[in-house]
């Protein structure tokens, strides 16, 4: 072949000699900070431009060719800020061969969009719609509006685009969402701690021979430019955490460490532990590290931080944790095999953390990653320990509480995730959400805006269930007797990890019962609902919820936003504020204290409150 005609064919599928190298080479090497990786809006805008191009990246064992945003593993942080209006540009600078395939495969894999997973924002164009194209060397220009009274939190984007989304995300295309409220605030301990990304990526491989569920094969059922391993990776799959291969995480002994940890993989999930370091583990008498949990995917609990044993990373999940080891020494993260005895766990303790044992279906079991994620090296210091105090925060009212709601009130509905019979010429099932498989525009029901759903999902113990636009509250985690599995830390310090009340985007517990509610708030047209165990998505286990009524129908009344806690607020101002637990708050304005058990205090009221201004404006008169 002439080198004339290798350069076009190069060129056709995308690759040429100017294709940039990434060195992620080093192993064991400290943790590399994303803290700079990022853009941020100003005086409420923030303009942005994403493009996709191939670059070559070394890691410690392999070298391949993939697709990245602007030329990094993991694409800038987009810094926000509740009210912004955000003008996006993606660019898509991929060339030539580009395959069409068969609806509900992988196909069309040079084709991209974007999702900004986890944002309540609308569905519809020209904002976060699942159905934009934007072909290679085509460029498409989105508009999203961030509601004045977004929550705070942690969010994430990938592609989105129908047959490619797994490949191309689980490749390298992600990147971290963060969301501010100035007016938003939270115990001075708690401002005190800086907020420090991990960004965990998963890439699964030939190596592991798993057939259409990996990289290298996907991909070379139409061409071998990309995701070809050389050497030939022989391990089952790629983990890499801020780019990096088991960095080593610089600690103090006794500090307080926040991060902020988004499991940017959309295939095996990872059961993580802190080996030999954790109260709950035999032979540790003390504990020499804990975690406490502050929230999921971009919500924060209704009570935290809350004491936990288990961590596991799920796919598409993001969660915030507070870390400290009180010991000097090396602990290393890392995750076991679901269903393990290692530890001395058994089933009930397994049950007790995700809802079912080693009894489960198998591919849970057998699709965990056992692996080293990365190690704690703990520094001898003069900080004195000092435990957290417990709150809980006002919240946005489309993640006010459910769980007292009138159950009169709340539409029902199901969703079942299941594959069924061998599609033709395959060994591959049929993926359906509630038995169809996916079509554009297909709809699996329609629920009205301002309305809340409670949904019982069918077969959701392997598949990820994830919904867009707003985040669903766990509420039943039983046994088909309707005794609650999920146990407190305080129960079994293996748990604590998911409990009923808490909010979610993606759910994946086992539990044989499995229920959830949703405020549908301010947004109509399509809320799409899918597995997130994306190469289910792209087989066709996805549909959406129909969303009828006006747009800007609020789902939760606003409470008295004037004083106390577990109310909820809308509106770019007033309402925000937390309350200490087991103490009186130091000043008036931040809350009011909570119980024993955790329950407010009632706030006051409208009339109340305004009695109480005129007699302290009467006062000042006087």
């Amino acid at each position: 072949m002439s080198r004339r005609v290798t350069i076009l064919a190069a060129l056709a599928l995308g690759v040429t000699a100017e294709t940039p190298t990434l060195d992620l080479s080093c192993r064991g090497c400290p943790l590399r900070s994303v803290a700079e990786h990022k853009v941020e809006s100003e005086n409420g805008r923030l303009e942005v431009t994403l493009t996709v191009d191939v670059v070559n990246l070394i890691t410690p064992n392999t070298t391949f060719k993939t697709r990245l945003y602007n030329g990094a593993l993991g694409g800038p942080r987009l810094v926000l800020q509740a009210g912004d209006k955000v003008e996006l540009t993606l660019v898509n600078n991929l060339l030539g061969f580009d395959n069409t395939g068969t609806w509900n495969t992988p196909r069309k894999l040079n084709t991209t969009n974007l999702h900004l997973h986890g944002m309540h924002i609308s569905g519809k164009y020209p904002g976060d719609d699942i159905r934009i194209i934007v072909p290679p060397q085509g460029t498409q220009k989105y508009e999203y509006e961030i509601p004045e009274d977004h929550l705070p939190g942690h969010h994430w984007y990938h592609p989105h685009h129908h047959g490619g989304t797994a490949l191309q995300s689980s490749g390298g295309m992600y990147g971290s969402i963060e969301v501010h409220d100035p007016e938003f605030k939270q115990p001075p301990e708690i401002e005190a701690i800086p907020v420090e990304y991990i960004e965990v990526l998963n890439m699964p491989f030939a190596g592991g021979d798993k057939g259409d569920m990996d990289l290298e094969n996907m991909q070379s059922g139409f061409n071998k430019a990309l995701l070809q391993t050389e050497p030939k990776y022989q391990s089952p799959e790629l983990l890499l955490v801020n780019g990096g291969s088991e960095p080593v995480i610089s600690m103090k002994k006794n500090q307080w460490y926040r991060y902020r940890i988004g499991y940017f993989s959309s295939f095996h999930n990872l059961w993580t532990v802190i080996k030999d370091a954790q109260e709950w583990m035999p032979g540790v008498e003390t504990g020499k590290c804990e975690w406490q949990l502050m929230g999921h995917d971009g919500n924060y609990l209704d009570e935290l931080p809350r004491k936990f044993g288990m961590l596991p990373l799920t796919q598409a999940s993001r969660v915030e944790i507070l870390l400290r080891c009180t010991e000097v020494g090396t602990y290393s993260w890392e995750s076991i095999k679901f269903g393990s005895t290692e530890y001395g766990l058994t089933d009930d303790d397994w049950t007790a953390m995700f809802g079912v044992g080693s009894s489960a279906d198998g591919r849970i079991v057998a699709d965990s990653l056992v692996a080293k994620v990365a190690t704690f090296e703990v520094a001898e210091s003069t900080i004195v320990a000092e435990d957290l105090p417990v709150y809980a925060l006002n919240r946005p009212c489309y993640v006010a509480s459910t769980l007292d709601a009138d159950e009169s009130t709340i539409l029902q509905q199901s969703l079942a995730f299941t594959m069924d019979a061998p599609l033709p010429n395959t060994s591959w099932p049929s993926f359906n959400v509630n038995g169809r498989e996916y079509a554009v525009d297909q709809r699996v029901f329609e629920v009205p805006v301002g309305g809340t759903v409670e949904y019982t999902y069918i077969k959701a113990d392997y598949h990820s269930a994830h919904i867009h636009i707003n985040p669903v509250q766990l509420v039943v985690a039983s046994n088909d007797a309707g005794d609650e599995l999920l146990k407190t830390y305080e129960e079994n310090p293996f748990s604590g990890f998911a409990l009923p009340g808490d909010w979610f985007d993606t759910l994946i517990i086992g539990t044989p019962v499995l229920k959830a509610r949703q405020h549908i708030d301010r947004y109509v047209g399509p809320m799409v609902v899918h597995c997130h165990l994306l190469i289910h998505e792209d087989y066709g286990m996805m549909s959406t919820i129909h969303v009828t009524g006006k747009e800007g129908t609020r789902a939760f009344a606003p409470q008295d936003l004037t004083y106390g806690c577990d109310v909820c607020y809308t509106g770019a101002t007033g309402g925000r504020g937390y309350c200490y637990k087991d103490e009186s708050p130091t000043a008036a304005p931040t809350g009011r204290p909570h119980d024993k058990k955790g329950d407010a205090a009632s706030p006051l009221s409208p009339r109340v409150y305004l009695a109480a201004m005129v007699g302290v404006l009467a006062a000042v008169i006087a």
